[in-house]
């Protein structure tokens, strides 16, 4: 009989502890859930980041290579040209245009050093 009235009158309990557990429960894995999914799409935006600038500091560095190389060829063309048919100071000016900046540097200020 004892048994009975506990059962009778307590018998929501079970139900009304197992429905807060089962809350409790969800509430936990939608938290751990939403902080997944937030470490995901920071580890992804990374992870894009990273190939992104890689992808672009290698195809960067291609391209200066190939652009240089194509200025190596110009300029050795040019200076292959038959400039026997120019004037002294044409030939003077489409070299000093093509010749390397370091040298045309060294050029301006060897022309500045003969005219003082």
């Amino acid at each position: 009989p004892d048994v009975k009235f506990i059962l009778s009158a307590f018998a929501g309990d079970v139900f009304n502890g197992l429905g807060m557990t089962l809350n409790l429960f969800h509430d936990e894995t939608a938290d751990v859930l939403a902080s997944t999914h937030v470490e995901t799409r920071l580890l992804f935006g990374i992870y894009f980041a990273i190939v992104a600038l890689g992808f672009y500091r290698l195809l960067f560095r291609r391209t200066i290579r190939v652009a240089l190389g194509e200025v190596e060829k110009t300029r050795s063309m040019v200076m292959e040209l038959p400039t026997h048919v120019l004037k002294s100071d044409e030939v003077h000016t489409m070299v000093t245009f093509f010749a390397p900046a370091h040298a045309t540097e060294e050029e301006e200020h060897d022309d500045h050093a003969a005219a003082h």
